[in-house]
């Protein structure tokens, strides 16, 4: 998958959101950092309670915030997705990448 307004932002300072082991942070540019709820400083992951109000070293320093396979965890994803606007700068990339559940549920409760 390309994005090509993310390649204008390759210098910049991208958070993956929902970090987990940090997967992502690989491939990111060197002050690229992670979020999650559980911390992994020497992988540059840090702890943030996703129900809390962001961490204010955060506010209005991304230039990309990767948000990939995890909004669907979230229980109210338009209220976080408010929530984390405050952390993208003005001209910054919100990254959104959720599975397409419809492939894998045809169980009863399709979709959930």
């Amino acid at each position: 998958m390309q994005i090509p307004e993310c390649n204008e932002k390759l210098k910049g300072v991208w958070v993956d959101v929902g970090a987990g082991s940090g997967h992502y942070l690989k491939f990111m540019p060197e002050k690229s950092y992670g979020l999650d709820i559980n911390e992994f400083p020497e992988k540059k992951i840090y702890s943030w309670n996703f129900n809390d109000s962001p961490r204010s070293e955060d506010l209005g320093v991304v230039d990309v915030l990767w948000c990939s396979n995890f909004l669907e965890h979230v229980l109210r994803p338009h209220e976080f997705l408010i929530k984390i606007k405050p952390l993208i700068k003005p001209d910054g990339i919100l990254v959104i990448a959720v599975p397409n559940t419809s492939l894998f549920n045809k169980g009863p409760f399709n979709g959930t």
